[in-house]
Order: C-alpha cells, then structure tokens, then sequence
C-alpha cells in the first residue's frame, strides 16, 4: 500500500500529486513568476515537462527543474527528520539558486578564471583585511565566522559561532558581518568601506580593508 503524502496527508504520493497537485504545494506555485497551468491537461509529470517543456524558455523550465528538486528535498526533510521549513519560500530560494547559476555561468568555468576567483589576494600595507561568511542547514541552524589577516597574509584573528532559530541567509551574512567589524574593533583596528565580491545579495564572501590605528603612548 502507497503511504500517504507526506505534506498534506490526504492523497497517495505520487511523483505528480507531491510536486504539481498537492494543497500544500499550491502556495509555492502561486508565488512562480510563470505560468505552469498547463498541467491541468497531463497526468504524468515527466509527460507534462517533455511536451509542455517545448514552448518554455531556458529560465522556466530550470526554475521548474530547481523546485521540484526543493519540494521532494523538503517532502524528505519533513519524513525522516522532525524539521518542517516554510513552504512559501520555496520559490524564493529556487529564484536565488538560478540566479546564482545565472552568475556562475556568465562568469565562464575556465578554471584559470575559477583559479583567479578563489584566490586570496593580500591587502596593501599598513591594511588588515576582513572575510567573513555564513551557511544554513535545513534545520533553520546555521553559523558565521571570518578571518582578519594582514599584509603579510598572517591571521590575527578570527571567529566562528553557531546560529540557532535562522531562516534568512540574508541576516545571516550581515551577522557574519557585524561580527566580523566587532572584532576588528575590539583588537584596535578601523575599516573604512566595504568590497562585496558578489554582483547582488547574498554574497558568499565579503572583504573588508581595514588599518589598525597608530598604538596610544601609556
């Protein structure tokens, strides 16, 4: 005997009912910024996306793609853990994942380009300089935690913290952030601007040049 559907528990849970025909998926349709009623004439979801799919442009059809892949992840999350996320952000976080995919892709997948990319460059003397970063689990846990180095590329200090109860990854980076001037702050240095490395939120690593002020006479 089939189980039931996971997310709204009242249909048997198949492939199509769980991704277009579900009540408790409905919301995330609702939020898409294009037109999937088209599914109302098929039965069969790879049916659906074969024959529909013809007529959709790239971003349609992979924004489809990436929200069914975060609907069957969540469907998982909620059957064999106790964690339940927010279905109506489903379609915000598949927008910033093909948004992200849009940005790798323009940037090329040269490896001397993804080299230079993930190359620490050293701050110019007398500058400190700031990375700091954050990451979410399902589980609406998450951390935050950076280095500041100086010209010499040395570590002088660093930091990394749990998050509990976090759902934005948006605030997430600005604690990293603030956390990350804090401590510049607390062992005697100042910045003066911000470099993001990212075109467009959320940024994955960001820089902060900073010069430590001159030591006070005792």
């Amino acid at each position: 005997m089939e189980e039931g559907c996971t997310l709204c528990q009242e249909e048997e849970e198949t492939a199509f009912h769980l991704l277009m025909e579900c009540p408790a998926t409905q919301v995330i349709w609702q939020a898409a910024q294009f037109d999937y009623s088209s599914k109302e004439y098929h039965t069969n979801f790879l049916e659906w996306v074969t024959v529909e799919g013809k007529e959709w442009s790239k971003e349609q059809l992979g924004m489809l793609i990436i929200t069914a892949c975060l609907i069957w992840e969540e469907k998982n999350t909620r059957r064999f853990t106790e964690n339940a996320n927010n279905l109506s952000r489903i379609w915000i976080k598949a927008t910033m994942i093909w948004e992200e995919l849009m940005r790798d892709t323009l940037l090329g997948t040269d490896a001397e380009i993804a080299e230079g990319r993930n190359t620490w460059v050293k701050p110019a003397p007398p500058c400190f300089k700031l990375n700091c970063d954050a990451a979410m689990s399902a589980g609406k846990r998450g951390s935050i935690g950076g280095l500041i180095r100086d010209s010499e590329g040395i570590v002088v200090a660093a930091f990394a913290i749990p998050v509990n109860h976090v759902e934005d990854i948006y605030r997430l980076e600005a604690m990293a952030i603030q956390k990350g001037v804090e401590v510049a702050r607390d062992i005697g240095v100042q910045y003066n601007f911000l470099i993001p490395n990212a075109l467009r939120p959320p940024c994955t690593m960001l820089t902060l040049p900073f010069w430590r002020r001159p030591a006070r006479a005792i």
